[in-house]
């Protein structure tokens, strides 16, 4: 979803938890799971409907790009630092109580 979001394709997706997170931020179409007639409806709808279409596409755009490679790789290595000051204090208590 998320690559097609960035690609400005509008998404129509089953609203099961794993899709909610377009969903909620307006940036897909949700349908209910086992609805082939809702699904075409929403089909049909961003067709034919060039605002709705765009809209989608726009917020669909804004969303991916909070999952860009650069935010994403300074927030992994953001929590990597917070993990190895983690184990740095663990290390320090461990000296301080001379268990080892």
């Amino acid at each position: 979803i998320l690559e097609s979001l960035a690609a400005g394709i509008p998404c129509i997706v089953s609203d099961i938890l794993g899709h909610q997170w377009a969903i909620s931020n307006k940036a897909a179409v949700g349908t209910p799971v086992n609805d082939p007639q809702k699904f075409a409806n929403a089909m049909l709808e961003i067709y034919q409907n060039e605002e709705l279409r765009n809209a989608y596409i726009k917020r669909g755009y804004k969303l991916a790009e909070k999952y860009n490679q650069k935010i994403i790789l300074s927030a992994y290595l953001n929590y990597l630092e917070k993990v190895h000051l983690g184990v740095e204090n663990i290390n320090k208590q461990i000296k301080d109580l001379k268990i080892l």
